[in-house]
């Protein structure tokens, strides 16, 4: 009976890690599909994304006007992925801002949590890397995949991605999504 209950336990954790795996095996042979959406649009379901999905006490802010040409699908896969990390180690606070400046789209997603030590924020986006192989502060056991499969997300799609984080201060993940791939109005 204990094996049973095991494996219950277990199977949760498992189709995580294979829905990872498909994400980036799929990863290869997707093709953007890019559309217009509006900045004010995109921004307000990205805050409805984040209070769900943020933990605790969550806030977003935006700044902008216009509208963005691109592909909503993958960046919310992103923003997911960074929204779960973030609600995963923060102390109190989870927070996104977006912002739309002469045709560049920046997004921003940080925590108030422990933050990654400098050796380990080297490594953060490496697949399976997890700079504290202990259960996370709500006891989960994560594969150490989603940073990677942000961080090739943003490469597919010719964005940037930067980890910013400081011990005890927290974690700041920043998304620049290219000049060419947004229009202001």
């Amino acid at each position: 009976m204990d094996t049973v209950l095991t494996m219950k336990r277990s199977l949760p954790r498992l189709q995580r890690y294979v829905e990872s795996m498909n994400s980036l095996q799929r990863l290869e042979d997707v093709r953007p599909q890019k559309s217009t959406v509006p900045f004010s649009s995109l921004c307000a379901h990205l805050r409805e994304t984040g209070e769900i999905l943020g933990k605790g006490d969550f806030s977003f802010s935006s700044q902008g006007d216009g509208s963005a040409f691109l592909d909503t699908e993958l960046l919310f896969q992103v923003y997911e992925n960074l929204l779960s990390n973030a609600g995963r180690y923060a102390q109190k606070q989870v927070w996104a801002r977006a912002a739309l400046e002469r045709g560049w789209l920046s997004l921003s997603v940080g925590d108030d949590g422990p933050g990654f030590p400098p050796a380990a924020l080297k490594r953060a986006a490496e697949p399976y890397y997890r700079a504290d192989k202990s259960l996370s502060p709500q006891g989960e056991l994560h594969f150490g995949l989603g940073l990677y499969l942000c961080r090739e997300i943003c490469n597919h799609l010719g964005h940037t991605i930067k980890i910013e984080s400081a011990l005890d201060t927290g974690t700041v993940v920043k998304l620049n999504l290219g000049h060419k791939t947004f229009q202001a109005e």
